[in-house]
Order: structure tokens, then sequence, then C-alpha cells
């Protein structure tokens, strides 16, 4: 267990703070976009005091969130702040006609509040009762201060706490590390010899500047929400995905990103196919154990040829995969810097592709938990998720858009024909050139 500063320390920002720094005050004003949130709907009775109590503690573990930030001759930097005025929302809905409604609504409405970093707090949570034996908590926070792998961090460390508290078990010490750990690594990184071989490596990957595929025009403003279209991978869809990844002697989610290869290619023409594709950067033990805000954005670049088979694509996928992850620290901004390109990295690849793929098999006192996400926190034209949170649900499928280049119809129409894609290429002969694989309908064909 590492100890945490003190009240009052000032501290640098990491690589992935100062980019989303630098985004907002571009903006002018905050932007709920760079709001990121989720809510766990737990199956069985939940105490709010003893709730309240376990949460406190947590929060008093993770410095990371407990920060403002400012800006001085020395450029921006967080200071850590106490939360002993911080107060949580407890909210019963139970006698509404639709609890579930509700509570959304209220969670919506919540995340589209500013938050000013230079004030805080830069976290939110609330506990919403549904009935007797079903409860909703809440957590919501600005990019800045957490990414998706921070959430799981923190919604086990929730679990693990109340659970000691409300069976009166001795309670585990938390073994996360602190905010000055994390940004001495960050720091460090990027005075490392392995910085410098990163940089080589994706600097040398494309010296050509390729021009990024896109599937939607580029936007012009920061959007204050996204439009979005999602569903649960079917169990047949699943069932499909996996034993056609398994005969490549890879993972499921390789399909996914297989896929998306194809989709790019087939309705934009191109045989050079690059992606945004979202890496944790969480490969030490430091980073796997602490909260706060490392994700990255790094391009996938796929080469793709009519007459090339799927397993072909498959394969490649693979082997690109495990070189993107092999240099994934190295910030796709500052390759952009290096290359000389203008623009923004999470915006310029339509699609951006996330497999968040987290550990979310949570019990509060013995009593279940699923996860569901609100909102992720990222700016991107476009972008495919798939929330696979390995508790046992089916992952789900999302398509999100910025409503200044997509509409409603368009998003909707793009998922449903990339489910049928997924459904098609796992019944497709394996010999098929991927030419030949069916991908929209006739009524559909002329949408695009």
């Amino acid at each position: 267990m590492t100890l945490s500063p003190s009240a009052g320390i000032t501290l640098p920002l990491s690589a992935a703070q100062r980019e989303i720094w630098f985004a907002e005050q571009r903006m002018g004003t905050p932007n709920r976009v760079y709001h990121a949130g989720e809510y766990l709907d737990i199956t069985g009775p939940i105490d709010p005091v003893i709730f309240e109590a376990a949460l406190r503690q947590v929060i008093g573990e993770i410095d990371a969130i407990r920060v403002r930030f400012l800006e001085n001759k020395d450029g921006p930097r967080q200071i850590l702040h106490p939360v002993e005025d911080w107060t949580l929302p407890v909210i019963d809905v139970s006698d509404d006609p639709d609890p579930e409604a509700t509570a959304h609504a209220w969670m919506t409405a919540d995340l589209a509040r500013p938050m000013n970093l230079t004030r805080g707090p830069l976290f939110r949570y609330a506990l919403i009762t549904l009935g007797p034996q079903r409860f909703v908590w809440y957590q919501g926070y600005h990019h800045i201060v957490m990414d998706g792998y921070g959430y799981s961090l923190v919604a086990h460390r929730m679990a693990q706490v109340y659970t000691a508290l409300a069976t009166g078990q001795p309670c585990p010490a938390h073994r996360f590390g602190s905010l000055p750990d994390l940004l001495d690594d960050d720091r460090n990184y990027r005075e490392s010899e392995q910085y410098t071989q990163d940089q080589a490596y994706w600097v040398k990957r494309f010296i050509d500047v390729p021009e990024p595929t896109r599937l939607v025009n580029r936007s012009s403003t920061t959007p204050e929400h996204l439009i979005q279209c999602t569903t649960a991978l079917s169990p047949v869809s699943m069932n499909g995905l996996t034993a056609t990844a398994h005969r490549a002697g890879v993972p499921w989610f390789c399909s996914v990103i297989a896929a998306t290869g194809l989709y790019v290619h087939r309705l934009t023409g191109a045989r050079d196919v690059i992606v945004g594709f979202l890496v944790t950067t969480r490969r030490s033990r430091l980073l796997k154990q602490t909260p706060g805000m490392v994700s990255n954005v790094v391009p996938l670049r796929l080469s793709t040829r009519p007459d090339m088979t799927l397993p072909d694509l498959i394969e490649q996928v693979a082997e690109e995969l495990c070189e993107a992850v092999e240099y994934q620290r190295y910030r796709g901004e500052d390759l952009y810097r290096d290359l000389g390109v203008a623009g923004n990295i999470s915006t310029s690849f339509a699609p951006l592709i996330n497999i968040a793929s987290f550990d979310y098999d949570l019990h509060f006192a013995g009593y279940h938990a699923t996860t569901h996400n609100l909102s992720f926190g990222m700016v991107s034209d476009l972008s495919i998720i798939v929330w696979d949170r390995q508790d046992n649900s089916t992952p789900q499928l999302g398509w999100y858009a910025h409503p200044e280049i997509c509409s409603t119809e368009e998003v909707t129409a793009h998922h449903h024909h990339f489910l049928t894609l997924l459904d098609t290429l796992t019944t497709t002969d394996p010999d098929q050139p991927i030419s030949r694989i069916d991908l929209l309908t006739p009524t559909s064909a002329t949408s695009y």
C-alpha cells in the first residue's frame, strides 16, 4: 500500500491529462462530453449508511480524484484537496411509475452538469433506491481524472469495502498506487529508452502520413452530447465470433476489429484502412492498480485486398494489435506532432474502436451487481465500443457519433448493418474473398 500525499501538494499533469486540459481550454467552457459515467444495478438490499461510510473510505484512498487544476508560469498543475464537505445524494424513486426511467434520467442530467477543473469536485456519486431489493450506485468523473479501467478499480474496491463493513469482517488494506507514483512513472517513461523506441516504431509505421479512412465527414465543433445506438450481442453472435477467432488462434474481439476493417474497406473503397484503437497503457503492476487517467488512442493500419479471405484479415488484425499493444504508451497526439499533422488523434479516425473488457463480476455483501455505461468521456466523431464486463452478462456493442455529422437514423443504420455483418462473418466460407461477403441489404445500399 502506498500512502497518499498530503492535501495541498502541487503536482504536474500526466501526458494524458495534459491533452484533455488543453482540449478543454481551447473550448473555453466546461463541456459535458468529457464527463464519464456508469452505474451498477445491485439486486439486493443495501444499507445507505454503511454504503456512504464505505464510499468515503474509498474516496480517501484514491488521491487521483481529489484534485483541482490550475495554470501558472510552469504550465498546468493539479493540487490535492480534502473532500470533507462532500455529501452523497441518496435518492428514493421506488414510488415512481417507472423507477428505472426516473433513475436513468436523473443520472443523465447529473452527467450534463458542468464540472469545473479549477474548483471541482471532479467526481460524482449517488445511491438510488429502485425498490427494497434493488439499488443503483452511480459513479461519474471528469475524464481528466479517470479512465474506463479506473472505473473498474474503484468499483471492485467499493464492493470489497462495503462487504466488509456490512458483514462485520476485517477490511483488507487497499493496494492502490498513489497519484505521485503514477506521475513519476509517466515522467520516467517519457525520459526512457523505451519511449525513444516506441516513438521510432510509430513514426516509421506512419512516415508516409496516410490519410485516415473515414465513414463520416470531419466535425468542426466539439459536441455537447453524442448520438448512440447500443444493443447486446446475441448468444448466437458471440458463439460465432468466438469460434471464428478460435480457428485463427486469437481472442474473440479480433473478429470484431476485423469486421470493422472490412466494413470501412467496403464502404469507402480504401485498401489502406486506418482506424483508431483505444488502449489502456496499463502494462506494469503500478498502472494496473492505480485509478487515474492514462488511456491512449493509437492508429491501427490494415492492408485490405478484395481477394483476401476473412482468416487472412483476422490474422493481420492480431499481428497489428500485438505490435500496437507493445508500443501503446507512446501517445497518439505525440505521433501527430512528430508527423506534422494537424488535428486531434481521437477525432481524426472515424471509426475509433474501443474494446472495453474489464472484470466487473461484483457482489455487495453477497448481492450481485450488473454494470451499465452512461458516457465514456471520449471525444470522437464516430466510435464503436464493445463493453465486455466479464460477469457472465452478454457483451454490449454500441455506435456513438457526433450529431453534427451523423443523424440518429444514420447511426442506427450503421449499427444494424454492422451487427448483420458480424453474423454473416460467423457463417461465411473461410475461403471466400472478402469482396464477396454480403455487407448491405439491397434497400439500404443507397443510403450512404
